[in-house]
Formats: structure tokens, C-alpha cells, sequence
């Protein structure tokens, strides 16, 4: 993509170097030109080069800014401006913006302002040019990247001036919370594009709202959720809530998770109000239906509470012992009849229960079985655990169950049996298309479909062949494309994540380390260092 050039105009030294430094302008396909520090500096770099947008002061020598402005309407009118200024005065407001400008500033300005300010420029820009789907995806990928920020820090509250002073302080807004659960159909629209999906969906919920000016953001570490921040309250809030999951389930072709954030007098920083949200979206039923929930109200209905969710304490003494014994077949019954995938009673627990008690199960198995295995097979299970783990966020029973079989198949070192020629060229094609797929949502199940073959006997007959699990190999193809897309330029890591098939950056990160030995950063950084 084409960078676009940004011009900022101010005479104070250490303001030009605070927005110099406030963002990654390259990360957003933006090159900061060195900066103006008078009104005719400004006209010189003007015409030599010919920025997009120009940020600039009001109060500049020899030509201030709304003179400037004068002059770019009328020999530069394609370029897009916004002032900074600290002249809160009515009447400079209105020359700005009577001059051209499209956003006035207060000083002293904050990363979300120029963010805001910055996004709405690449809009217009890209309502001029024939690329206006790639800017509108850098307009939306810039607010994606600084807002999440705000997620992953409990002091940072979320203070942000508008554009002529008023506050956007969380403590007078909600929060909706929007998580989908399953994301393949998604990335299979809008071909594996992050960018285009995350603009896009926000696009929807902007409509599914009946507000004006939201803040709507994809978290860019978890391609699956968004949030919106808006001023409405009471039952226009709960219509959009609900007009949301209906439109976000009908998109995504699978179970959505909204919440709508408690009242302002309780939440008064936009980190607060995610925690709170994860708190509530985990406390829902572990099942295929879309759920509404709102915060600060009747929790969803619990099952009754039992030791780590489904199992009583003798029933984990029973799987001990079975593990233990190496009886696969009565590992699986007392584990899946203990989760209720037999019954169906799983889908009554919380998600959180499940997740509990399965992560105590596949805790229970690796202390068991694996005491004397070499760090090979213990990297291996241990990836498989991680599969599982990935699985119950789905919320589908059918896949968490093949997760945990395969988990089981490999943590016991069950021997495949059949004929092993015609088996090792079903393992040979299956790792072939692994190979040009890798960025589809692969599961056991779905290969083994594909190739006609029992999907436990297959797992087992293709670690046998290729040394290493099927989920494994899956991870290692998919950090080797990783690590290509880098190496070729590619800057914005969540952006590699999900081209390569994992929508959950922090999941890619793990994973991406494990294979490599280096976190995704460290990698670029060494493959860029001349």
C-alpha cells in the first residue's frame, strides 16, 4: 500500500516531538515528514513535498494558521487539514473551519484525538482516490491499534478530547461488548483479509446502533471481538444491544456473545469496563445460542456447583487410574460422560466451568502419562492442550470433543493398526493440503472426511508417519508462512496472525514462540537489523 505523507506545522520544539512521537506512523502506511516550524516553512515544504494531510498550529510566525489555511484552500485545496491550538476561542474555531480545516484540537492534544483526527483524513482521502477500500482499511486499522491499547492497561483511562474540548470521559458512556464465537465463515467472506473484515463489521454495528458519533474498534490482539463506547442509555441502548447479536449471528453464521456494560457511575475507565464484560460473556452457558447479557444483573442461570465443574472427587481418582492403565476407550467415556458431552448436559454449565474442568482434565492426563517422556512428546501434548483450550472458545461441543480425543490418542501413545501402505499416502496428501491450506480453520475431523479415514486412526497413523501430531505440523507450516510474510515486509504482526490462520494474536504469539524459539517481534527485529 501507497504511504501517505503527513506535514505537522507548530513553533513549539517539544510539541512537534510529542506527536512525532505519539504513534508509529509507519505502522498505519503514514510517512511523518520533518516538521514545520513557521508558516512559510510550511509553504516551502508545500510545494517541494506535496504532503496529504497537514496538521498545523494557529499561532505561528510570519503566517499563522488560518492564513494558512486560506492558502491551501486556494493552491492546495486536495490536501486535508486539522489544527492544534490552545486558543479554546469560539471565533478561531470558526475561522478554522470556515479556512478548510476538518478538526480543531485543544491542546495539549493525546494519542486519541489525533488518532480520531488522522482516521477521518485517510476517509476522506480515500473518497478522492481509486485505492478507497485500502485507505478506509488504514483509517479503521489505526483506531483498532491505539484504542486496544487501552484494553491491556489497568491505568489508563480513557480520557480522550473531542474535537473542540468536550470530553469523551468512559464514566459517562457504556460499553457493548460483542464477541463471535466462530469466525470461519467470516474469514472465508472477506478471504482471510483482517483488515477488510474488522472495517467491515464495524461498518454493521455503526448501523445496528441508533446513535450518532460511537466509538466502535476491532481489539487487535482478538480478531473476534469489538467494542462500542456511546452516550446511550436505557431502552435505545438495549434495542441496538439486541439488533447487534441478531445482525452479528446472522454475519457470522455462528453463536454471539453482546454485552452491555453497567452504568456509568460504577465503570469509569474503559479497562475496567472490558474486564467487567469478559467477567460477564464467561459466565454464559456453554452453548450454540447467541446470548444477550448485561452487566450488574441476574447472573445466567448456574448448574449446580460441583468440584472443579462436572466431576466429583472420586471421578478423578477413576481417570488417574485409567490413564494410568493406558485403557483408552474408558479414559474417554468417564472424561466425556464427566463433561456431559455424552448427554448433552454440558451445554447447562457456564463457560467457564467447562473450561475449569477441562483444563484440570488435560492437567490430570499429562501428570499421569507423561513423567518419563522425552521433551519432544511433552511440547507436543502440550500443543494439543493448547488446541483443546482454542476449541471451547468456540462453544462447539462436536470439536472440543475431537481436540480432546486427539489429546488423549497422543497422550497415551496408542500403536495404530490397518494398512499402514495405503495410509501413508492419505498422510502424504493430507500434509500436502495442510501445506496450501493452512490458512483455513483445520480440524482433525474435516481432514479426515476429506481423506475417507477414521479421524482417531488418522491422527494416530499420521504421527507415526511424519514424527509429530497433526496439530503440531499445523502450527510449524503456519509459523513458516508466518516467518516468510516477515521477512517480505510485512510490519503489522496481528495482520500476519490472521493471514496464517489464527485469529487470537496472544495465541499466535505463544505458538509462533514455541516453534521458533523467538517471540513474532524478536523475529522481525533480528530479520530487519542489517
Amino acid at each position: 500500500m501507497a504511504k501517505y505523507k503527513v506535514l505537522l506545522a507548530d513553533d513549539e520544539y517539544w510539541a512537534r516531538e510529542k506527536i512525532r512521537n505519539m504513534i508509529q506512523w509507519e505502522n498505519y502506511s503514514l510517512e511523518f515528514l520533518e516538521p514545520a516550524k513557521d508558516g512559510e516553512q510550511v509553504l516551502e515544504k508545500l510545494e517541494r513535498c506535496r504532503p496529504d494531510i497537514l496538521i498545523t498550529d494557529i499561532n505561528m510566525p510570519f503566517v499563522n494558521g488560518v492564513e494558512l489555511l486560506g492558502i491551501l484552500q486556494e493552491k492546495y485545496a486536495d490536501i486535508v487539514t486539522f489544527v492544534i491550538s490552545g486558543y479554546d476561542d469560539f471565533e478561531y474555531v470558526k475561522g478554522t473551519f470556515l479556512a478548510g480545516a476538518i478538526n480543531y484540537l485543544i491542546k495539549p492534544v493525546n494519542k486519541f484525538d489525533l488518532v480520531d483526527a488522522l482516521s477521518r483524513a485517510l476517509e476522506i482521502i480515500s473518497k478522492r482516490q481509486a485505492s478507497k477500500e485500502a485507505l478506509l482499511k488504514a483509517a479503521s486499522m489505526i483506531q483498532d491499534s491505539e484504542y486496544s491499547q487501552l484494553l491491556e492497561r489497568e491505568d489508563t483511562c480513557f480520557a480522550a478530547q473531542g474535537a473542540i474540548g468536550g470530553s469523551l470521559d468512559f464514566s459517562r458512556r457504556r460499553m457493548v461488548f460483542v464477541k463471535l464465537h466462530h469466525m470461519k465463515k467470516l474469514s472465508e467472506a472477506y478471504q482471510y483479509d483482517r483488515s477488510l473484515l474488522s472495517w467491515s463489521i464495524k461498518k454493521q454495528i455503526l448501523q445496528s446502533l441508533e446513535c450518532s458519533s460511537p466509538i466502535i474498534f476491532n481489539h487487535i490482539y482478538h480478531a473476534n471481538e469489538f467494542i462500542a463506547v456511546t452516550k446511550m442509555e436505557g431502552q435505545a441502548l438495549s434495542r441496538s444491544a439486541a439488533r447487534i447479536l441478531r445482525d452479528m449471528e446472522a454475519l457470522s453464521k455462528g453463536p454471539v456473545t453482546v454485552v452491555v456494560s453497567e452504568g456509568s457511575s460504577v465503570v469509569n475507565t474503559i479497562y475496567k469496563g472490558y474486564i467487567q464484560a469478559a467477567t460477564a460473556w464467561m459466565a454464559r452457558p456453554f452453548s450454540r445460542a447467541s446470548v444477550l447479557l448485561s452487566c450488574g444483573q441476574e447472573k445466567v442461570k448456574q448448574a449446580q456447583a460441583k468440584p472443579f465443574g462436572c466431576f466429583e472427587g472420586a471421578s478423578w481418582k477413576e481417570l488417574e487410574k485409567l490413564l494410568a492403565e493406558r485403557k483408552k476407550d474408558a479414559v474417554k467415556k468417564l472424561a466425556f460422560g464427566g463433561l456431559g458431552f455424552l448427554d448433552g448436559s454440558v451445554r447447562e454449565w457456564e463457560y467457564l466451568q467447562v473450561k475449569q474442568a477441562v483444563r484440570h482434565l488435560v492437567s490430570v492426563a499429562v501428570d499421569t502419562c507423561t513423567p518419563y517422556r522425552a521433551a519432544e512428546a511433552l511440547i507436543a501434548a502440550e500443543t494439543l492442550a493448547e488446541f483443546v483450550d482454542k476449541a471451547l472458545e468456540t462453544l462447539d461441543v462436536a470439536l472440543v470433543w475431537e481436540r480432546m480425543e486427539e489429546f488423549l490418542d497422543e497422550i497415551m501413545y496408542g500403536e495404530p493398526e490397518g494398512d499402514e501402505g495405503s495410509i501413508k499416502d492419505i498422510v502424504k496428501k493430507a500434509a500436502k493440503y495442510v501445506d496450501e491450506n493452512y490458512f483455513e480453520e483445520l480440524t482433525l475431523s474435516a481432514l479426515s472426511k476429506r481423506f475417507h479415514v477414521g479421524h482417531s486412526y488418522f491422527s494416530r497413523m499420521f504421527r507415526k508417519e511424519m514424527g509429530e501430531t497433526l496439530m503440531s505440523y499445523i502450527s510449524k507450516v503456519r509459523v513458516e508462512k508466518a516467518k516468510a510474510l516477515i521477512r517480505q515486509g510485512m510490519g503489522n504482526l496481528t495482520e500476519v496472525a490472521f493471514l496464517v490462520g489464527y485469529s487470537d494474536y496472544t495465541y499466535f504469539s505463544r505458538v509462533f514462540r514455541k516453534v521458533a524459539g523467538v517471540s513474532p517481534s524478536d523475529y522481525r527485529a533480528q530479520v530487519s537489523s542489517p
